[in-house]
């Protein structure tokens, strides 16, 4: 039960934050409920945990942990996928404005 409440007092200060960055117009309408569900789920899995076993069922697969451990490793490798692809656009952005200041150095 005291993990449940640490749990929930993580996500309750997580919330806090995202809330925050999302008035400071920080993050988008469609971050900010993505991480919504992420962190709400991670309340109703701290305190119904035998919600995992229905979404096993659903996956078709043994364990209700398992389950959370494979949508989690999924969500992960496509978090660092978008970040990735974020970070390449800002290297090519990056590059263009070099480009510019260097041609403009030189003349």
């Amino acid at each position: 039960m005291l993990l449940q409440f640490l749990i929930t007092i993580v996500v309750l200060i997580v919330l806090g934050e995202i809330l925050t960055r999302h008035k400071k117009k920080e993050l988008s309408v469609i971050s900010l409920f993505l991480w919504l569900f992420i962190w709400l789920s991670i309340v109703v899995v701290a305190w119904l945990p035998d919600v995992t076993f229905y979404i096993s069922r659903f996956l078709n697969i043994e364990r209700g942990i398992d389950s959370v451990v494979y949508l989690s490793i999924v969500g992960l490798f496509y978090l660092v996928f978008r970040i990735l692809l974020k970070i390449e656009s800002l290297e090519r952005k990056i590059e263009k404005v070099v480009r510019k200041v260097a041609l403009k150095e030189k003349d």
